[in-house]
């Protein structure tokens, strides 16, 4: 009441205005420090110069400012203490003696307009006390604490505890979001209660009415007052009333509705028996929400499942007018459905008519890594089947190069930039072995044609990078349970034989490649201009052009037949984290519904060590020395430069459904991925620029699966990207950076773990990638290599010192040449890197993609194949081991809406594992064991935190809904943290109409104790015993010779053809149309 509504906007916009137009030599400086308040005043009492406390936020956040040296002298002070420090873009440093020149218009302007005395008790930030509420002077007593404020720090913390001491206990914030009542609850503790009015995340009309909700509770009834009433401002009362507003009553009732909790209805009858794929029901479901979003004025994420249509106001026109434009969308023609009652029968009916053609909407799930694969040096084969236990325990996989190689990097007479601590450079020339890389990860056994069985004329065309990526796909395949199939041949005797392995027919029209990789082709092209330039004499081999192109993408989709998206990316060392990015775009715009990453380089190889070491070397970012422990120093403050690997990694993306349909529990749900450019530097990475992306993607996996960042830090590894380069303007400092500028103090308690100090830099390798989403899977992570001396410049960091780790986040940064940036968030899901198999349902899938009787699962040459009927005039029968995984034990833990992922769009719904059921509770003659009062006490706090309720408020026997109020969907929240809070293994019989009150909760807890394995499906093919080999009779083939020379002749035409095409001998038929039959 101090200033009418009118003059209150006047005095903003010249305050505005006073404040923008303040012309002084030294406009000074902001920032943001994260840190105690009494630590930020000690410090900043200590600096020579002007700066002062600007804005008391928090006990815990403070902003300073003042003179721009003095500033910058504290935050330099506040960062080397450990406090976040972030610099804010303003034009003055305002709340200070800098704007107070701004003052005197200001005032000027107020005693212009009329001030009165307030109506209710108002606290003013100069001071923290309150305005007065009686004076003989009105205008001066309010100007008194309202002039100034411009150039007065803000006194947030004792308005706070001003407004307490007067009794206040409920804090209502009115504005977007709830900044303020987070800092009323860590100035006050739990002595207070605090509510929102406006939260973007929850809606506008939902956050007000939740907020009136609270009041009531806490016994502050709201009161509508009549419409003419004096305590309404003129303002409001200027409006037309709701009787005035009769035209628009159709408005306020579709407001009205929306308002409401959505009603739900039980299930009596079903539309029918289809059975729709499960990608068409995601599509589906999403289509058929928005269209009745646009219909009902409902969001589109709560219309799903059990919703009722009528209770959403959709009477038969507006069905009608549903129906008409999904009919329009699948390209068919429909009409009303019968039995048509709920938002599921909707989406089970538009379904049944549609093709997987037919859709072109984003799907709004995330996708999940069933496949991994890694190769890396210092094994005794590239894709050793022990990487995996030697890189989680930290095993240095790096060594001395030869006395060769290091001669002919001297001969490559170089030039080093090397960098002093000071920040200046100098060039020094690298005449001997100490001045010229001796360390690197070189690579061990790998032959594509010995070790998995591919075409040697085929591997002619790739280059090294390809045939890494190449393997590493086929080896994330075999991880993922994802069979290659036969592609076949028969002929007029009805032998068959098996040509090719190809993904099932049905798989490859949605499975897209990517390729990642820095130097694809350029061990090729230096082969080959090194060879044009020797005395060797020898034909141009007509390979060249496939051998220097990048087609590691296309290679690989044409060898297991991925007729998807194709493509290969090159973005320096972030080029498989970005490839993850494209991924999940893909698969969200339903380009594909399967992503197979493979990613290859060989920096070390004989050909190119010469000259990618003799590039980093001359460009001042390889380290010198022979001593891994003293070079190889992630994060150390003795760190100055990076040692180059090899390697190569796959990843199986794909949608949940697919992964657990065909048996196998995926390691990790991707939930986003991000791409960015700083557009800075070839080599040095944008600090700043580095920070604010991460801090937008952090922002943005908050806002989509309903994360909090403070929760994340004590769940969460980050998966670093440091190659140990030098500090300054080096990857730990931009990255230790950004982790404090957007998770602020809880920075320093993410588990920080790295790879490279073990391996060396694989370039566009996915080193860390596969690193972190085994070793999350896993429990243990690899401990940050050689490190001993703190970096005082990087303050304190949890870096991972190895062993079991239980965390279900892990974010990952990718940095490279080109200011490249990319960032991925991932959930673990699998409860062991191994355990994640049901062999019966692999199986099962197997045998229904085949479209045969009987299918045998074999591992040949590191690949998994399936025999179709093998028993049938196979040649040659079945080969390889017998598959076998490691059975899955322990099912995966579910998500719950606070704590872990709430996704704030319509998500597929998928059917989990089994879980063997729990009795169910009685509804009648409860009995609450007696031993569970520790139960109900947390039960208790978490249904307050999900309702608002006072846990004393809440009675065990009270109707959730009936009584409580509580609607489905907001129990199916508490019910999602309740199972997570105690464990409980997910249960597909669990009805939470069978449960209506938090007793039956309490037994159902009690009654689930202890069911924690996954019932096994019945396997409903039994497998045939390895079929025996035909017995083939080559004298068949001969009895179309006519003469015994014609004898002759053909045994030694036929081991010719037999060498050109791979055919077995005894299958060539003599009559065999060449081309038409046996496809030459």
């Amino acid at each position: 009441g101090i200033l009418s509504f009118q003059d209150a906007m006047r005095a903003a916009a010249a305050r505005g205005t006073e404040m923008g137009s303040v012309d002084v030599p030294d406009p000074g400086l902001m920032a943001a420090i994260g840190a105690p308040e009494g630590s930020v005043l000690e410090t900043i009492g200590q600096i020579d110069g002007y700066v002062i406390a600007a804005n008391r936020n928090s006990p815990n956040s403070t902003v300073i400012a003042g003179e721009t040296e003095a500033v910058r002298l504290a935050m330099k002070a506040l960062s080397d203490a450990g406090a976040t420090v972030i610099p804010l873009q303003t034009s003055h440093a305002f709340h200070t003696d800098i704007v107070a020149p701004a003052n005197g218009p200001l005032k000027r302007f107020l005693e212009s307009i009329d001030i009165s005395l307030p109506d209710i008790p108002i606290t003013a930030n100069v001071d923290g006390s309150f305005y007065p509420s009686e004076a003989k002077d009105v205008r001066s007593a309010i100007l008194g604490k309202l002039a100034p404020q411009m150039s007065s720090p803000v006194n947030w913390i004792d308005q706070i505890r001003t407004m307490h001491a007067a009794g206040a206990r409920l804090f209502l914030e009115v504005g977007p979001k709830r900044a303020l009542s987070s800092t009323v609850n860590e100035i006050l503790g739990g002595d207070v209660k605090s509510s929102t009015t406006n939260h973007p995340k929850v809606g506008g009309i939902a956050t007000f009415l939740g907020s009136l909700a609270f009041l009531s509770i806490n016994g502050k009834q709201p009161i509508m007052d009549e419409w003419g009433s004096e305590i309404l401002s003129s303002e409001f009362r200027s409006r037309p009333s709701d009787i005035d507003m009769a035209p628009e009553s159709k408005d306020l009732e579709a407001l009205r509705i929306r308002s409401r909790p959505l009603p739900t209805a039980q299930r009596e009858n079903s539309i029918g028996h289809h059975v729709v794929a499960p990608d068409l029901m995601a599509n589906s479901a999403d289509l058929v929400a928005r269209i009745l979003a646009e219909e009902t004025g409902y969001p589109a994420n709560v219309l799903e499942g059990r919703v009722d249509l009528t209770e959403l106001g959709l009477d038969d026109s507006k069905l009608s007018r549903v129906v008409e434009k999904l009919s329009k969308k699948g390209k068919f023609t429909g009409s009303k459905p019968e039995q048509i009652s709920v938002v599921e029968d909707l989406v089970e009916w538009y379904g049944s008519k549609t093709t997987p053609e037919k859709f072109e909407t984003a799907i709004s799930e995330a996708p999940v890594v069933s496949g991994v694969s890694l190769g890396v040096p210092g094994m005794s084969e590239v894709f050793d089947e022990e990487v995996w236990d030697a890189i989680l325990a930290g095993r240095n996989l790096i060594s001395e190069i030869s006395a060769e190689m290091k001669q002919k990097l001297v001969d490559k007479r170089i030039v080093r930039l090397v960098k002093s601590e000071d920040g200046t450079s100098r060039l020094v020339s690298a005449d001997t072995f100490e001045t010229v890389p001796q360390l690197a990860g070189i690579g061990g056994v790998f032959d594509l044609i010995e070790q998995y069985g591919i075409d040697p004329k085929l591997v002619e065309a790739f280059d090294v990078a390809t045939s890494l990526a190449f393997a590493s796909g086929l080896e994330a395949l075999r991880d993922a349970g994802l069979p290659l199939f036969p592609i076949e041949q028969t002929n007029s005797s009805g032998m068959r034989v098996i040509r090719r392995w190809t993904l099932p027919e049905s798989e490859r029209d949605r499975t897209g490649v990517i390729f990642a990789s820095v130097f694809p082709g350029l061990e090729k092209a230096i082969e080959h201009a090194l060879k044009e330039n020797s005395s060797e004499e020898s034909q141009f081999d007509r390979k060249y052009l496939l051998q220097v192109l990048s087609m590691g993408h296309s290679q690989f989709a044409s060898w297991i037949g991925a007729r998807g998206p194709n493509l290969a990316i090159n973005n320096a060392c972030a080029s498989t984290p970005a490839a993850f990015a494209i991924a999940e775009d893909w698969m969200a715009r339903g380009r594909c519904d399967r992503v197979i990453i493979v990613s290859g380089d060989d920096s070390t190889s004989d050909t190119l060590m010469p000259w990618i070491g003799s590039g980093f070397a001359g460009a001042g970012a390889h380290a010198m020395g022979n001593v891994v422990e003293e070079v190889a120093l992630p994060f150390d403050a003795r760190r100055h430069g990076m040692l180059l690997g090899m390697g190569g990694a796959g990843f199986v993306l794909e949608r949940l459904e697919d992964s657990k349909d065909r048996g196998v529990m995926p390691y990790v749900e991707l939930l986003g991925a991000e791409i960015a450019n700083s557009a800075f530097h070839p080599t040095r990475l944008d600090t700043d620029h580095a920070a604010s992306v991460m801090e937008s993607f952090v922002s943005r996996m908050e806002n989509r699966w309903g994360l909090e960042r403070s929760n994340m830090a004590n769940r969460m590894t980050f998966m670093s990207h440091e190659p140990y380069t030098p500090p300054r303007g080096g990857s730990a400092s931009a990255e230790v950076s950004a982790l404090r500028h957007v998770f602020g103090r809880n920075a320093s308690d993410i588990l920080i773990t790295n790879a490279k100090g073990y391996t060396g830099h694989p370039m566009g390798v996915g080193l860390e990638d596969a690193v972190v989403i085994r070793g999350l899977a896993a429990g243990v992570l690899p401990p940050v290599a050689n490190h001993m001396v703190d970096d005082p410049a990087l303050g304190t960091l949890n870096l991972c010192k190895g062993g079991q780790h239980e965390l279900d986040l892990a974010l990952r940064h990718g940095a490279g040449f080109g200011s490249q940036i990319a960032l991925t968030l991932m959930r673990r899901l699998a409860v062991s890197d191994t355990e994640r198999f049901d062999i019966d349902r692999i199986s099962n899938w197997t045998l229904e993609a085949s479209g045969g009787t009987n299918v045998d699962l074999r591992v040949i040459k590191r690949k998994l194949v399936a025999y179709v009927d093998a028993d049938e005039n196979l040649v040659g029968g079945v080969a390889g081991e017998k598959y076998s995984p490691e059975p899955i034990s322990e099912p995966m833990a579910s998500p719950t809406p606070d704590e872990n992922i709430r996704p704030s769009a319509p998500q597929t719904k998928v059917k989990t594992p089994e879980v063997a059921p729990a009795a169910k509770p009685k509804s009648v003659g409860l009995k609450i064991p007696s031993d569970i009062d520790d139960t109900r006490v947390r039960v208790l706090k978490i249904v307050a935190e999900f309702t608002g309720y006072p846990q004393e408020f809440i009675e065990m026997d009270a109707d959730m809904e009936g009584e409580l109020g509580i609607d489905s969907i907001k129990q199916a929240e508490i019910m999602a943290e309740i199972r997570s809070t105690f464990a409980l293994p997910l249960d597909e019989e669990f009805q939470l109409r069978d449960h209506p009150t938090l007793a039956h909760i309490l037994v159902y807890i009690s009654s689930m104790n202890g069911a924690q394995t996954i019932k096994q499906p019945d396997s409903t093919t039994q497998q045939a015993p390895d079929a025996p080999v035909p017995n083939v009779n080559s004298t068949v083939i001969a009895e179309t010779v006519k003469s015994k020379s014609d004898e002759e002749t053909l045994s030694r035409i036929l081991p010719i053809v037999v060498q050109h095409t791979g055919y077995p001998q005894e299958f060539i038929e003599i009559d065999a149309d060449m081309e038409g039959e046996l496809g030459i």
